[in-house]
């Protein structure tokens, strides 16, 4: 299978989109996806994908494009041969945008060609026919012309605070304290954007972060890479096998694949 993964140039767009990916396989193919802390959204160019969470015990055909919403659930995705898609990974920021307003819960019920602005799914489409005319630059603009279309609600960001904290060691109570605001007023706000609790919010966001670095030190052992993140050890181990089932040495072997919460099984 092949996975590229490009970083969006435009600063607008920088401020929605973490990375495009851009998935091809010939073959049957089977993956898990790690909770991340981001909205996913996709477009299936050629092929179909199937998925289904822990909760389910049959697969689910997904829809030729969708979001994926931020979840506290281990996913596996089965990809059929001759499968091409695109990929993009949102920042939860992106649902501060008035389009999903009350809509968070519902966020794969949503259409994704109505959320982008006319003809930007057509042209994406265009794109993907060829490897040669998918570029950075392309896709930034057209998704800068989506996001031109709707007004960021502020206090989106307040909530968001949680997860620029997500790389300290702090408790939940000590956020919303440093925050101005009571843990129970934190819990509604995180729930209003992001249909996540705090803690489960703050839990995903964390470990993915401390993954990510392991993965990118992978010459550094895990205690002396966590830092400041975990209050110890045994705690990252203890999220890490709550999240995935697995142990982080486990995990790490696992993730042969170029990004850090996706590996093929």
């Amino acid at each position: 299978m092949k996975l590229l993964e490009y970083t969006p140039e435009d600063k607008m767009v920088c401020q929605f989109i973490e990375a495009y990916q851009l998935f091809e396989t010939n073959k049957p193919t089977v993956l898990k996806a790690i909770p991340n802390g981001r909205v996913e959204a996709w477009i299936v160019s050629s092929g179909k994908m199937f998925y289904k969470t822990e909760e389910q015990t049959d697969f689910i055909e997904a829809k030729k494009q969708g979001f994926y919403p931020a979840t506290s659930d281990v996913t596996t995705f089965y990809l059929m041969p001759h499968f091409k898609c695109l990929n993009i990974k949102f920042r939860l920021n992106l649902l501060g945008l008035d389009f999903f307003h009350h809509h968070s819960e519902y966020l794969t019920e949503l259409s994704y060609s109505s959320f982008l602005a006319p003809n930007t799914f057509s042209s994406i489409e265009q794109l993907l026919e060829s490897a040669n005319n998918l570029t950075v630059a392309a896709l930034d603009q057209l998704m800068q012309q989506s996001f031109l279309k709707y007004n960021y609600e502020p206090k989106v960001d307040l909530a968001l605070k949680i997860v620029h904290s997500a790389s300290s060691s702090m408790t939940i109570g000590q956020i919303s304290c440093q925050m101005g605001v009571s843990t129970k007023t934190l819990e509604r706000m995180t729930m209003k954007y992001f249909s996540l609790t705090p803690k489960k919010l703050f839990k995903i966001v964390r470990f993915n972060n401390a993954i990510k670095d392991l993965k990118r030190l992978s010459h550094v052992r895990i205690s002396d890479t966590l830092g400041s993140s975990y209050f110890d050890h045994s705690h990252f181990v203890k999220d890490c096998r709550d999240i995935t089932s697995m142990s982080p040495k486990d995990l790490l072997r696992k993730l042969k694949l170029p990004v850090a919460d996706l590996y093929s099984i």
